[in-house]
């Protein structure tokens, strides 16, 4: 009799304890993205206590994640501009979208049009470095003379985007980190937040 009881007491603490299915907690794709800025970037003290901002041209072509505090400058329908006044630095991204397939071809050398019209500076098409992400291709450009600039080239089936990273003093390795995140989670396609 009291194993019976034992055995009864234990099958209902057993019972007590299960909590049962847990209910899944979904996060949009903007608290996703906020956790791996914090996660990849939140330790290095510039970028302690970061809120990400959702920012994207009046065209609405692509959507760029980047810190709140940057003042926004809109350039055209789909182009835009950040800036943090406190450091310098700046990210400028350029939607190329071309639908012609011949200068679909040379994406890249039009870019490079773009940037030695801009800068003054020619261009080495050697010195473009093809980078891992997750769009077809992407270029980065590290060597414009000594200017404290940095070109990133993507594109993404007919999508095309020139992004310039440049700042009011030398571009330090956690300035490039930060837009090596902001570059690598631009969003595409349409996304709801």
């Amino acid at each position: 009799m009291t194993l019976i009881a034992a055995v009864a007491l234990f099958i209902a603490c057993d019972t007590k304890t299960d909590p049962g299915p847990q209910e899944e907690v979904k996060l949009t794709h903007y608290q996703k993205l906020q956790n791996k800025f914090d996660n990849e970037l939140g330790q290095i003290p510039e970028f302690k206590n970061i809120t990400l901002s959702r920012q994207g041209p009046t065209s609405e072509s692509y959507v760029i994640y980047i810190p709140q505090n940057y003042i926004k400058h809109v350039a055209s329908a789909n182009n835009i501009a950040f800036f943090d006044q406190e450091t310098g630095f700046s990210i400028v991204v350029s939607d190329i979208y071309e639908r012609d397939s011949v200068i679909q071809l040379k994406w890249l050398e039009n870019i490079e049009q773009i940037i030695s019209d801009t800068y003054q500076v020619p261009l080495n098409k050697v010195d473009w470095q093809k980078e891992n992400g997750p769009f077809e291709e992407v270029f980065s450009y590290a060597k414009l003379d000594s200017l404290p600039v940095h070109v990133w080239a993507i594109k993404n089936f007919k999508k095309i985007l020139m992004i310039q990273v440049s700042k009011s003093s030398e571009l330090s390795e956690n300035d490039i980190k930060l837009a090596r995140f902001v570059i690598n989670n631009i969003v595409l396609e349409n996304i709801q937040d």
